[in-house]
Formats: C-alpha cells, structure tokens, sequence
C-alpha cells in the first residue's frame, strides 16, 4: 500500500481528526516508528478522497489516561464502600460484645 504524503491529513496536528472522521485512533504513527505496525496498519483511510489519517500516540494515550481517572474514581468509590463496610462491622461487634456481657452477667446473677 503507498500513499502520496502530501495525501495524507494527521491527528499529529489536529489530535481529534479521528473521531470527526469516526476512525480509530491506533494503531499510530508510534507503533509504526516503534516497528510494532507497518503502514497498512497506522493509515487509516478516511472517507474523503485522496485523503487518509495517520493518528498520534497522543490522542492514544489521552484515551489511557481518561480511562486510568476513570478506574481511579471507582477505586476511591470502592475503597469508601469497603470503609463504611467496615465501620458497619465494628459497630456490630460492639453489639455483640455488649450482648454477650449482658448474657454473661445474667448468668453470673442466677
């Protein structure tokens, strides 16, 4: 596959060109220059004529560390629950242990 350079319009300059033109963003011209992709792989064709996207690790790796914020709100999310879980669980052994002393003192009374 070769394309004319002068063809090709890349989220290198303008990072969200791939979503405008609804392509994927990877692999990119990173994985290429990494040797990971060849360039079938990182040109993406876009649906104007003569004209084809070459996506940047940027926008690739704006994506990761969307989803890493993302991941680390549901972990704070879940480190609260298990917090207020296990304050829940202290509060019942309390009860418990003030239970077991009312039993207790019942039975050394009779």
């Amino acid at each position: 596959m070769r394309h004319d350079v002068t063809s090709y319009i890349s989220d290198i300059l303008v990072i969200y060109l791939h979503m405008a033109l609804q392509q994927p963003n990877f692999p990119a011209l990173a994985q290429h220059l990494a040797g990971v992709a060849n360039e079938v792989q990182f040109i993406h064709n876009a649906p104007i004529a003569n004209m084809a996207n070459v996506p940047n690790l940027l926008t690739h790796m704006q994506q990761q560390l969307t989803q890493i914020q993302q991941t680390q709100q549901q972990m704070q999310q879940t480190q609260q629950q298990m917090q207020q879980t296990q304050q829940q669980m202290q509060q019942a052994q309390q009860q418990m242990r003030q239970q077991l002393d009312q039993v207790q003192e019942q039975l050394n009374q009779s």
